[in-house]
């Protein structure tokens, strides 16, 4: 699955732009303050609220700041639209979800012959109130007909299913603090639970010692469990109590997931008011794609990565994997790379100390350039992402880096779909004329 045309519409300095026939390496390219990187970071709001929505509207998108917003609209949506290529057996995939949670339209489905892609529209509010919506899922290439509209969703309708959303996210965090707080409950927290309103100053200090051991528990959790001790009478019975709570929490959650709304809103069958369960299907797919995203502030690289390296020498079975990735970073940069353990102590007791090694100097004496490459060519080699979205290569390279750089990144394009911003015209030559926009 690939991202192959992206449209977005007033998102932070951008008013429209859309790229199109993207292929496996897409470099953009103007001059600064064009919008460059606010295209990337639309990629990266796209696959973040798929991967985060519970439903298909939320209060709580990932965008929020009124600049993210086209100068600083109060009415104007932001819409970012991504079209994906799927592959055969994806395809399949979304006409078997839909054929089999409506039957009705194998027909249907048999007269949208050769599709291969998914469109996705997804729409963010920010007045009367915050909202981001799956305001759209069609079958690709042609939106506006609705023989190939999937699913359809309004401003009035989404409203109403960010609201269930809300109260299902309040519901999951509530069971996961009681899921993380029984577990630490023994007998004699039972017996404190029981006695809270005793005044005695012992029953207190016991009391406080509890609490420490229920950091996740809200007061409001804190208060149905007392309530729950109170009422029982026995531990075991406590504890069970405990486990039917946390199942009637799970089914009050399914309840509002699964909910039947008042505003009705377009499906593949026709309009309905409850959400096809082959939407999550859809979005489960497409949220499957792993991004990576390097920003223009990256990072500095240091003992994350050094105690990454460390670990691969370290492992049973990983001495392969280390010495591929140094024979990759020796190929490109001429250095070789080493992590050692550090003769200071780790800040955490579960976690080792590692030094990086660049030609046996550590890495924060190398210079910025070899630092850069790193950045990327680790990043890459450890992350293993479907799509990399990356600011500015070029940064801190000399010539000969920046070859080698574009040289990397067209061999790994052939498994991982790039988008680059860049202000170096060296960066044109790696990729197809097709696939460089000017911004």
């Amino acid at each position: 699955m690939r991202l192959s045309t992206i449209e977005v519409r007033g998102f932070r300095s951008i008013a429209e732009a859309d790229l199109s026939q993207c292929g496996a390496l897409n470099v953009l390219i103007g001059k600064n303050n064009s919008g460059k990187s606010n295209l990337l970071g639309a990629i990266q709001l796209f696959f973040d609220f798929l991967k985060a929505s519970s439903l298909v509207a939320t209060t709580n998108p990932p965008i929020s700041d009124v600049t993210d917003w086209f100068e600083r609209g109060s009415n104007a949506p932001v819409i970012i639209t991504m079209s994906l290529d799927l592959s055969l057996a994806e395809m399949e995939t979304v006409r078997n979800a839909i054929s089999n949670e409506a039957p009705q339209m194998k027909n249907a489905l048999e007269e949208v012959p050769g599709v291969t892609a998914i469109e996705c529209e997804l729409t963010f509010y920010r007045t009367p109130s915050l909202i981001g919506f799956l305001s759209r899922i069609s079958f690709g290439g042609r939106r506006n007909d609705p023989a190939h509209t999937i699913f359809g969703l309004k401003r009035g309708a989404a409203d109403e299913i960010a609201k269930r959303d809300q109260e299902a996210s309040e519901l999951k965090s509530q069971l996961l603090a009681l899921e993380r707080t029984s577990i630490r409950l023994d007998a004699d927290d039972w017996v404190i639970l029981r006695e809270r309103s005793s005044a005695a100053r012992g029953t207190a200090a016991r009391i406080g010692a509890a609490r420490a051991r229920m950091p996740d528990a809200s007061d409001e959790l804190n208060s149905i469990m007392t309530s729950i001790a109170r009422t029982s009478e026995s531990y075991e019975d406590f504890r069970d109590r405990l486990s039917s709570y946390a199942s009637e929490l799970r089914g009050r959650i399914s309840a509002l997931l699964n909910a039947e709304g008042e505003v009705k809103f377009e499906t593949f069958s026709g309009e309905s008011t409850i959400v096809p369960k082959y939407v999550a299907t859809i979005v489960g797919l497409c949220s499957s794609l792993k991004v990576h995203h390097l920003s223009e502030q990256r990072r500095q690289i240091g003992p994350e990565e050094a105690n990454r390296i460390l670990r691969l020498k370290t492992s049973r079975g990983q001495s392969q994997v280390l010495r591929d990735l140094q024979d990759s970073v020796a190929e490109l940069l001429g250095v070789q790379i080493d992590a050692f353990s550090s003769d200071r102590q780790p800040a955490r007791a579960s976690t080792m100390n590692a030094e990086l090694d660049v030609d046996e100097f550590l890495v924060q004496v190398n210079g910025s350039g070899i630092r850069e490459a790193l950045r990327l060519i680790l990043d890459y080699e450890f992350e293993r992402p479907d799509i990399l979205l990356v600011e500015e290569p070029e940064v801190h390279l000399h010539p000969a880096l920046e070859i080698a750089m574009m040289q990397y990144l067209r061999k790994i394009s052939a498994r991982c779909q790039i988008f680059l911003t860049t202000h170096s015209t060296n960066f044109l030559d790696i990729a197809d004329l097709r696939n460089v926009y000017l911004v």
